[in-house]
């Protein structure tokens, strides 16, 4: 997921005093990247299970989607080939974010 300042504020006034949210962004994500020059945040969680149900995910949606459209990104991947989830427009973001799918194998002379 990538937010911009604009999300990252809207973000960071639901996440004032909710610990779940709190560790889902600090504790639980993978990786997290800030892009000083614009202020711009990427968080990337692996093997997470992503369910609305949860309250700490449905929450920070909430909050994603109410900052506006082009203000977030982002990417879910589950475990089915068909299974990807894309929502938001802030396609023209620092970190790149995209999905690659690729068949790899390894050749040998045997």
């Amino acid at each position: 997921m990538v937010v911009n300042k604009k999300a990252w504020v809207k973000i960071a006034k639901v996440m004032d005093g909710d610990f779940e949210l709190q560790q889902l962004l600090r504790e639980y994500s993978d990786d997290r990247q800030y892009n000083k020059a614009h202020e711009d945040r990427l968080f990337y969680w692996q093997d997470i299970k992503w369910y609305d149900s949860y309250s700490e995910i449905s929450k920070l949606m909430a909050a994603v989607q109410e900052s506006g459209y082009d203000n977030f990104y982002f990417m879910r991947i589950g475990e089915g080939l068909d299974d990807i989830e894309v929502d938001g427009g802030f396609w023209d973001n620092p970190f790149e974010i995209r999905c690659d799918r690729s068949i790899e194998y390894s050749f040998s002379d045997i």
